[in-house]
């Protein structure tokens, strides 16, 4: 993957993590919610502040590699479908998986991900994902907010 294509999973401008950065031979993208990790990715420096790469892999070396892993869940297409919008559409949209919500938009951001294959925790843990050149794990929605 190229540089640009990680920004899509980087947190927002103002954050710590709004920049992939290379730590210990792996390159590492997060928004918070989702994180991918994947072999070294040349024109990518350390992170700004090392703790907080060493905290990172350290609390992905924790996390479950579950198996089997599953094709991504189908997701709704909007009635009045808009590609410049459809990532909002998305929002805040639960889809249950594996007994727990996940946010219908991070979903929609593994999609673009190739040959992207996610497991089922059951449990309110990161779901383990694999993809063509990497790995990574998705948060589960701690609540599920409707409009009133």
């Amino acid at each position: 993957m190229k540089t640009e294509d990680l920004l899509f999973f980087a947190a927002m401008s103002n954050d710590i993590y709004r920049r992939p950065w290379n730590y210990e031979g792996k390159t590492y993208v997060t928004d918070r919610a989702i994180i991918l990790v994947l072999p070294e990715v040349g024109g990518i420096v350390p992170h700004k502040y090392p703790q907080i790469a060493a905290e990172v892999a350290k609390c992905v070396k924790g996390y479950e590699r579950l198996s089997p892993l599953y094709p991504l869940p189908t997701l709704p297409v909007p009635a009045n479908f808009c590609e410049d919008c459809v990532q909002w559409y998305y929002a805040s949209q639960p889809i249950e998986w594996g007994g727990m919500d996940i946010d219908a938009k991070y979903i929609f951001k593994l999609y673009t991900l190739p040959n992207c294959r996610l497991s089922k925790t059951g449990k309110y843990e990161p779901h383990h994902f694999t993809f063509d050149g990497g790995e990574g794990w998705l948060m589960p929605l701690k609540e599920v907010f409707h409009d009133l």
